[in-house]
């Protein structure tokens, strides 16, 4: 919703049958239905555990609901930021997911790099679709690519897996790597 808001101004050109260029609904009543939403997920966030307020999970909905924020305000308009910006959402994503369980981020918590730079590598390629890829850009993804593959393997690995994972990570490298 406030992707949508802060880019009324440009959608005006780019996009006039969107919503808010069109006339459909005003950036106003945007703004009320984002700040309600994002105010839901963070309310949500709170009846994960018993000490709501002050849960790591509703820390965890706040710093998605900033991230996401910061993205759709600068992030979006900023040739490395922007797309470490984004992955900051997904991995922060993932932890509210595992923050189910406590302890387990506590342990884990590190997984939430991997969305990071996986979201990364694909907003930088998204960005470049548009008005034709750069080699510099491409080379970087695939790099990042690589990293997080290399990171799956040795989880697989050291978890006694990578036999049973092989199929699944091939087919994922040919998903990401065929189109790139």
């Amino acid at each position: 919703v406030f992707n949508d808001v802060l880019d009324a101004e440009l959608d005006k050109i780019e996009g006039p049958e969107r919503p808010i260029p069109s006339g459909l609904i005003t950036a106003r009543s945007a703004s009320i239905l984002g700040g309600l939403l994002l105010l839901m997920a963070i309310i949500t966030a709170a009846f994960v555990h018993r000490a709501a307020l002050m849960s790591l999970s509703v820390l965890l909905a706040v710093s998605i609901a900033i991230a996401a924020l910061i993205y759709d305000k600068w992030g979006k308009h900023h040739s490395w930021w922007g797309p470490v910006n984004m992955g900051l959402c997904r991995g922060f994503n993932l932890l509210l997911g595992i923050s189910i369980v406590p302890a387990a981020i506590t342990r884990y918590w590190w997984l939430g790099f991997f969305p990071v730079i996986y979201i990364a590598a694909i907003t930088m390629i998204s960005r470049d679709e548009v008005h034709g890829g750069k080699k510099k850009t491409l080379y970087a993804a695939a790099l990042l690519y690589l990293i997080v593959l290399a990171a799956i393997s040795w989880l697989a690995y050291t978890n006694g897996q990578l036999l049973k994972a092989t199929g699944f990570i091939l087919l994922f490298a040919v998903m990401i790597f065929f189109p790139l």
